[in-house]
C-alpha cells in the first residue's frame, strides 16, 4: 500500500514537473529603473521565494492561478509589488514587475479631499457678470427715473403758471409786469419767462412804457 501511495506521489510531481511552464522578467522602480537585492515570493504549494541581486527573476509553475510577491528596500523606503498571474500550459511568460513605494496609511487618506483638490474649479465668471449688469441696471433707473419725473412735473408746473398768468392778465386786461409779479408771488424771472411765452404764443402784447411794461391781452 506505501509502494503505491509513493508510486502515485511521484506519477503526481512528474506530471506537475513535465506540465510546468517558466516565468521569468525584471524587476522596475517607480522610475522605471532596474531594481536589485528584491525578495520575490510566489504562493505555489509549496511557496516558493528568492531573492534577486540582479534585479530579474524566474519560477517553475504548473496551471494555476498565482500571486507573485516583490518586497525591496531602497530610497530608505519600503517598495512593494504584488501581481497575479494564470498559467495555461507548457511555455515561457515574461512578466516584469513594477515597484512602488508601500503607503501604510493609504487607508486613512481622505479621497474625496484628494479628488476635491485635484478637480478643477468650475469658473463663475458669469454670475460675477449678472452682478455687475444689475448694478449697472439700477444705477441708471435710479439716476434717471427721477430726472423724468423732475422734468414732466416742471412742464406741468410751467403749463398751469402759465394759464394762471394769463387769466390774470386776461381778467385785469391791462396790467403792468410789476403788478402782475406781486399778484403771482412768482419771482422777477419767472415772470418775464412766461410773459415772454405768452408773447411767443401770441396770446399777449408787451408794451414798454417808461422802465415798467404794460400787458395786454390780444
Amino acid at each position: 500500500m506505501k509502494k503505491l501511495l509513493c508510486l502515485f506521489l511521484f506519477l503526481f510531481l512528474l506530471i506537475n514537473i513535465t506540465n510546468a511552464a517558466t516565468i521569468h522578467g525584471t524587476i522596475y522602480s517607480s522610475e522605471l529603473t532596474k531594481v536589485s537585492n528584491v525578495i520575490l515570493e510566489v504562493d505555489s504549494t509549496p511557496k516558493q521565494r528568492v531573492v534577486s541581486s540582479e534585479g530579474e527573476y524566474s519560477f517553475n509553475l504548473p496551471d494555476g492561478t498565482y500571486t507573485i510577491t516583490a518586497i525591496s528596500y531602497y530610497d530608505n523606503e519600503e517598495n512593494t509589488a504584488e501581481e497575479t498571474i494564470t498559467i495555461e500550459g507548457e511555455g515561457d511568460y515574461i512578466f516584469d514587475l513594477f515597484l512602488f513605494p508601500n503607503f501604510e496609511d493609504l487607508d486613512d487618506l481622505d479621497f474625496d479631499v484628494l479628488k476635491d483638490l485635484e478637480e478643477p474649479k468650475t469658473s463663475n465668471w458669469w454670475i460675477y457678470l449678472i452682478i455687475i449688469l444689475a448694478v449697472i441696471l439700477l444705477i441708471v433707473i435710479f439716476k434717471f427715473k427721477p430726472k423724468v419725473k423732475e422734468e414732466t412735473d416742471e412742464i406741468e408746473e410751467t403749463d398751469e403758471v402759465l394759464d394762471k398768468i394769463y387769466n390774470i392778465i386776461k381778467k385785469e386786461n391791462r396790467i403792468s409786469q410789476k403788478e402782475l409779479r406781486k399778484k403771482t408771488n412768482l419771482s422777477e424771472a419767472k415772470v418775464s419767462l412766461i410773459i415772454s411765452q405768452l408773447v411767443s404764443e401770441n396770446k399777449i402784447k408787451k408794451i414798454k412804457k417808461g422802465r415798467s411794461n404794460i400787458l395786454v391781452v390780444k
